[in-house]
């Protein structure tokens, strides 16, 4: 296989690993909706479920399903499919901009704030993103690495979106619209 081709998982995975996780109904969504469609199927099913745990704070299913909605209007206001810079290090907010993004139709490219100043500007003058989407504490750091629009907010602070908006979104996204960008050390 050509390097970058994504790939089947499953195809490269054992009988016993195949199954989801019990009560993750993973398994009976459609083979051909895109992330944030599978996302709002699995949060109708697992509510209230846990979804992600940090540092002593739960978000559930429905909490990201929401939360990665309110990014996606914010997106969707702005120029379609274009590249947005995730400038968010490993939080909750991660998920729900990259979910936000994804459905939207924007390609995300994650960066971690805690990387060194050096590489991320290789990795900007690279991804060539359209916007930056950030946390509030790292409002100064991203605007110093670059010349972009930077959208520095909570996630909480992002409007809910109108059931108009809710309907329309998503639409022209593809199963194989291109979703990330990932930069790697080289040595994975």
């Amino acid at each position: 296989m050509e390097p970058g081709t994504p790939r089947n998982l499953r195809s490269t995975q054992s009988a016993d690993q195949t199954q989801p996780p019990e009560g993750i109904p993973w398994s009976d969504l459609e083979a051909d909706l895109v992330l944030g469609q599978r996302l709002d199927q699995v949060a109708a099913a697992m509510g209230d479920a846990t979804a992600l745990c940090q540092d002593g704070r739960i978000w559930t299913y429905r909490d990201l399903a929401d939360a990665s909605e309110r990014v996606a209007g914010r997106l969707n206001g702005m120029k379609r499919k274009g590249r947005v810079l995730l400038y968010l290090g490993n939080s909750f907010h991660h998920f729900a901009a990259a979910f936000g993004a994804w459905r939207a139709g924007w390609i995300t490219i994650p960066m971690d704030p805690r990387y060194p100043s050096a590489r991320n500007h290789l990795i900007l003058a690279d991804a060539d993103p359209t916007l930056v989407l950030t946390e509030p504490r790292y409002r100064d750091e991203a605007s110093r690495l670059c010349d972009l629009p930077v959208e520095a907010r909570s996630i909480d602070q992002y409007d809910a979106i109108s059931d108009q908006d809710r309907e329309a979104m998503g639409r022209d996204v593809e199963p194989d619209t291109p979703s990330t960008i990932l930069y790697t050390s080289g040595s994975t």
